[in-house]
């Protein structure tokens, strides 16, 4: 969804507003069935031979299948225009308000640290490893078998049970706000010929912000930088 505003001109100052804004939301789980082999794996008792079978699982090779994502940006602009002496000045203000990602599973569950049987907790709480048995696995014999209960307790067939190498792959991921503001002056010289200065995040505005899921920080706003362009109308 977005949004855009345009406000009357500040006569006092020759100014006009405009606020820009969009809100995006996505959630999607996938359920269609993928084949995954794991190269490098060896049969868990011939020597010299490659594992036997391949696992189907929802969505991928992966404990998750889906995915919640919810952003929300918002950016004012000033605009002053000055026709005696041929001059527009323009700041920006770009904020990004709302930055949250989920990672979904319709099939994983809560394990301990050092095994593979459900423990029944939340998978969302941030704080649980996971897993995710396979829809169903394929032998050499090509044929397709569903999965079972039998199959996860069977030493052969158990490996192809997925598990997560982290506690947070469920937990509500995000930041919290950031902004930089842009600065442009334009010169027109003649009928033909502007000259613009810009400065890019001239506040130099660059804050940490940490992950919510993993605690990991890291900076979004660019480096301050500026530089003057030309233009020629023929």
């Amino acid at each position: 969804m977005e949004l855009t505003a345009d406000f009357p001109e500040i006569r006092a100052i020759r100014t006009r507003l405009r606020l820009d804004a969009s809100w995006t939301h996505t959630e999607y789980l996938d359920e269609q069935p993928y084949a995954y082999y794991q190269a490098g794996w060896s049969h868990p008792s011939l020597a010299n031979r490659s594992y036997p079978y391949a696992g189907v699982y929802a969505g991928g090779a992966s404990v998750s299948n889906g995915r919640r994502t919810e952003y929300l940006d918002a950016n004012l602009t000033a605009i002053t225009h000055i026709p005696e002496v041929r001059l527009v000045i323009t700041c920006r203000v770009e904020a990004a308000l709302l930055r949250n990602a989920q990672n979904l599973s319709s099939h994983a569950f809560t394990v301990s640290s050092d095994s593979y049987v459900p423990t029944g907790g939340d998978i969302y709480d941030g704080n649980s490893y996971t897993a995710v048995y396979p829809v169903a696995y394929i032998g050499l014999d090509g044929v397709e078998h569903a999965w079972s209960e039998a199959s996860a307790s069977d030493p052969e067939l158990s490996r192809l049970i997925l598990r997560s190498g982290n506690i947070y792959t469920f937990a509500r991921d995000g930041y919290d706000p950031w902004l930089s503001a842009n600065l442009s002056i334009t010169k027109e010289i003649g009928d033909h010929v502007s000259l613009s200065f810009f400065a890019n995040n001239f506040t130099d505005a660059r804050p940490w912000r940490k992950s919510y899921a993993t605690g990991v920080s890291a900076i979004f706003t660019p480096a301050f930088y500026y530089g003057l362009t030309c233009r020629i109308k023929l």
